[in-house]
């Protein structure tokens, strides 16, 4: 390989190297603009009813998910505006 290849290559190494260094903003734009956690004891059901709310305090979705009632769980729910996408529980192992 020749000199003027090598500086080739170290010149290409250094632009990629600065393209991977830059902060990838393309996905911010898809994060959610509110989060909202609790920590809930289960019922002895199992049953949890989960309420999507409008602004005013209007219902505008429900969904009734099961839970393990005598371990751990997780109830995650998404949505976008006043639609819901998903709601889904899923138990927690440790």
């Amino acid at each position: 390989m020749s000199d003027h290849d090598t500086r080739g290559l170290i010149r290409l190494a250094g632009i990629l190297w600065a393209g991977a260094a830059e902060a990838d903003l393309r996905t911010w734009r898809s994060l959610p603009g509110e989060q909202h956690a609790a920590e809930l004891p289960a019922p002895a059901s199992g049953s949890v009813r989960v309420e999507l709310l409008s602004r005013s305090g209007r219902v505008t979705a429900s969904r009734t998910v099961q839970v393990p009632p005598d371990a751990p769980s997780l109830i995650y729910a998404r949505s976008t505006r006043d639609a819901v996408l998903r709601i889904e529980a899923a138990r927690l192992t440790r």
